[in-house]
Parts: C-alpha cells; structure tokens; sequence
C-alpha cells in the first residue's frame, strides 16, 4: 500500500511539473534577421530583431551564439517593443564556443534588438560571397529574412532564393521572404555571392532624405511672400543711406580741396617782393617801386 502511494504521489509530482517546465521554455515568437553586406562598415552587418514568446517566463537568461569572427556584438537593446528597445543597463556577457562567441543576456523585456559584423566576406577579384547561419538555439514560430544588395553591386544571387524585392527611396534594394516556424535545433543558412568592383559602403552613396515634403508650411521654412515687402524697404533705407553718405563725402572732399587752394595763394601772396634797384621792399599790389619808380619783378606775373 505504501509502495503504491508513492508512485502515485511521484506520478502526480511528474504530472504537475511537465505544464511548468514546458511553460518556462525559452523561445520567440518573430524572428526578423536583416543582412546588410558592406554597409558602413566592410565586413557584413547583422541585425537581430525578436520577439519573446508569452510562453517564456521573464526575466530570462539567454545565451545567442554569433560568429567567432564578429568578435562580440555591436548593439545589445532590450525594451517592451522594437520600436522602443535600449542598450541602457543591459546586462550580457561573452564565452567562447569553439567557432562561435556566446552572447548570455539577461532579458527583461519581451522585445530584442542584437547587431554585429561578420568580417567573413571572400573576395576573388570582383565575385565576392559570404554565409549567414541562424544557429536555431532557440524555436521560432515566425521567421523572416531580409538581405540588402550593396549599392554598387551587381548579379547578386542567394541560396534560398529571396523572391520579395523592394527599392527604397534612399536607392538601396531589398530582397527578402517569410520562412514560417523553425524548430529548436535546426540551423538556417544563406549563402549570398554578388559582383563588386570597388570597396566603397552604401552608407558613401546614401543622401538625406526628408521625412516629409518641404513647402513653405513646414516649420523653420520662411515664405518669401511674407518678408518680401520688408526686404524691399531695407533695400531702400540702406540706398538711400548710402546716397546722402556719397554726397556729404563728396562736399567735404571738394570743401578741403578749397580750402588748399585759397592756403596756396594767400602763401604766395605773403611772399616779400624787393625792387632790384633800390632794394626796397614793396607792398601787396605794387608793379612799381614806391621809392624809385623801378618796374618791380612780380613771380606770378605773366
């Protein structure tokens, strides 16, 4: 009877723990995986963008295993969406795993965001190819990839082929294709080649774009209707200004020179004349000696 008990108590024991421990089992809901080769940096960029299932019971440790060669992560953020993930206080550390670098984080929040470069692109004169592989530590039941073709590339080819393609406004093309779910355990692996005659990024290609249409109600534009009125007057004011300046310079030009001349001459005119008979001196005028009757020598007669 008492071996009984226990079985059955053991039985229940197993029973109950089963739901628990496959309710704490670690997993994503949406897996987004985003290839950029040669973007702003040589070497492949790759952004991990994921979604905790709601089975997985936060917070959770987490180990995602990325390229030996990547050395470690670029960008570690967690938040309660993408669109609102930080790297403030994350907490991770690295390991190495044979071929691959273990990036354990704590994870606190349902959504992730994970970027690194894979410096392992091959290049033999223009052909160059690399591969992405999904480790597939971890189930996922929607699993997404998208590969971004260098801006200067050509004849880009993938293996699986990546039929959705889109153009962005920036130039940039993307192929890419929704893969449903992936067992935990199954790796997933993109083989990419493509023609490339420069080392130049796509970031060097890329120009501003603005986020909306500029017109004249966008705020910071000014409307040259609006101020042209008052353009025009300052025009005016500052011609006019400019007027009176060039006049009242040019009187008090022709004022000085004037006023040299009248100098000179009143400097000529108190030069002393003498008669060179008898030596007297003559007054202001005179064109005779006033004591011999001498015709004077006058400089500025003619």
């Amino acid at each position: 009877m008492r071996r009984m008990l226990a079985l059955l108590l053991l039985a229940g024991i197993l029973i109950s723990a089963h739901p628990a421990r496959a309710q704490s089992e670690a997993g994503f809901l949406i897996a987004q995986v985003k290839v950029w080769p040669e973007y702003d940096k040589p070497g492949v960029l790759v952004i991990y963008q994921l979604i905790v299932s709601p089975q997985t019971s936060l917070p959770a440790e987490m180990t995602f295993r990325i390229p030996k060669s990547a050395a470690k992560p670029n960008v570690v953020a967690i938040g309660p969406t993408l669109e609102t993930v930080s790297d403030q206080n994350v907490d991770y550390s690295l390991e190495e795993n044979g071929a691959w670098v273990n990036l354990i984080v704590q994870v606190t929040a349902p959504a992730i965001q994970l970027e690194y470069y894979d410096p392992t692109i091959l290049i033999n004169g223009t052909q160059r190819t690399f591969t992405y592989t999904w480790p597939g530590d971890y189930a996922v039941e929607k699993f997404s990839l998208e590969l971004q073709q260098p801006f200067d590339a050509s004849a880009l080819n993938s293996a699986p082929n990546l039929p959705s393609s889109l153009t962005s406004p920036d130039g940039l093309t993307y192929y890419s294709d929704n893969f449903g779910s992936l067992p935990k355990g199954q790796e997933f692996s993109l083989e990419v080649s493509y023609q490339k005659a420069s080392d130049a990024l796509s970031v060097s290609f890329l120009t501003v774009q603005p986020s909306a249409p500029v017109d004249e109600t966008t705020a910071g534009r000014v409307s040259l209707n609006t101020y042209l009125p008052w353009l025009l007057g300052v025009i005016g004011v500052a011609m006019i200004a400019g007027g009176a300046f060039y006049y009242f310079r040019s009187s008090a030009q022709t004022s000085r020179a004037a006023r040299r001349r009248h100098r000179a001459n009143a400097e000529k005119e108190s030069v002393a004349t003498y008669c060179s008979q008898c030596g007297a001196r003559a007054r202001s005028g005179d064109r005779f000696c006033r004591t011999c009757g001498s015709r004077l020598r006058v400089e500025n007669e003619e």
